[in-house]
């Protein structure tokens, strides 16, 4: 299994816990892709091309099952917004990959 760690630009503090100035990311199974589907969708937009939409449910639903700390994706919410992007392109990274 494959393990992304996220150098965090701004470490953040878990309440009871140390500091935690980086995240690792355990890449999806197999089980969690046919569970939870893709994280991102293709939609048409107003011209008629095609982009890709994320699923917010979904990129939460793998960051709690991905993020290899005790709060899950509950420790997105002290991130920082730049942290947070490098994480979720970090997930998004498992999926180009695959």
């Amino acid at each position: 299994m494959t393990v992304k760690t996220i150098k965090l630009d701004k470490p953040v503090t878990w309440p009871g816990g140390a500091p935690i100035s980086e995240i690792r990311l355990k890449e999806p199974t197999g089980q969690m892709f046919i569970d939870l589907g893709e994280p991102r969708a293709l939609v048409t937009n107003r011209n008629g091309s095609m982009v890709l939409s994320e699923i917010p449910e979904t990129i939460k639903a793998y960051l709690d099952r991905c993020i290899d700390h005790e709060a899950g994706a509950a420790i997105v919410a002290l991130l920082s917004l730049s942290d947070a992007r490098k994480l979720k392109d970090a997930l998004f990274g498992f999926f180009v990959a695959a």
